[in-house]
């Protein structure tokens, strides 16, 4: 019994450290075929494909994505990544830059909470809730053409696996209180049950 009372209480003082340092997104990266098939509120007809690739990294706090295509009807104009569903038309919440001159073509770039364009009305406030919004699938890219102004090519990025994680720190001060090799004592103690 003694035991089990320093586990539980282990578990407890492991409770309270993983509250007060908080919890992180998960890192993400997410890819998404990118076609005019997928515009809404009409599809597209364009012989135009894509890739799209954005990835989230907790450490830098940043999105960086990766964009291929071929075969635009023009050089894309411009290029989003909106909030909303698989059927939604949604509004911008991230610019994206360095788009090539061409009808096909690859571009990448960094986003931060700087290049955010908040959203209220689609509840979309600060950096943390844009990302929260693409984690959760609930975004999508776009590339704009002067031929298809309302988006030649999109692509809806899928939920991330996982969810809330513990951030780094939160190792490190378990750690740091020596509750670290309790946590695997706890997991130990269950697998015997």
């Amino acid at each position: 019994m003694l035991l089990i009372r320093n586990v539980k209480g282990a578990v407890f003082a492991a409770a309270v450290v993983l509250g007060a340092s908080g919890a992180a997104r998960a890192d993400f990266s997410l890819t998404t075929l990118l076609s005019g098939a997928n515009e809404r509120p009409s599809p597209a007809a364009t012989p135009a494909t894509g890739s799209a690739t954005v990835t989230f990294v907790s450490l830098t706090n940043t999105l960086s994505y990766s964009i291929t295509f071929s075969d635009l009807t023009g050089a894309p104009g411009a290029g989003h990544i909106h909030v909303g569903g698989v059927n939604d038309v949604g509004p911008v919440i991230f610019p994206l830059s360095n788009l090539p001159a061409a009808t096909s073509g690859t571009f990448a770039g960094t986003l931060t909470a700087a290049n955010l364009i908040p959203r209220p009305a689609a509840g979309i406030n600060t950096f943390s809730d844009a990302v929260a919004a693409i984690a959760a699938g609930n975004a999508y890219v776009n590339l704009h053409t002067a031929q298809f102004r309302g988006g030649e090519i999109r692509g809806q990025l899928p939920a991330a696996p996982g969810g809330v994680i513990p951030e780094p720190g939160t190792f490190a001060l378990l750690a740091g209180a020596g509750l670290l090799p309790l946590t695997g004592a706890v997991a130990r103690r269950r697998r015997r049950r």
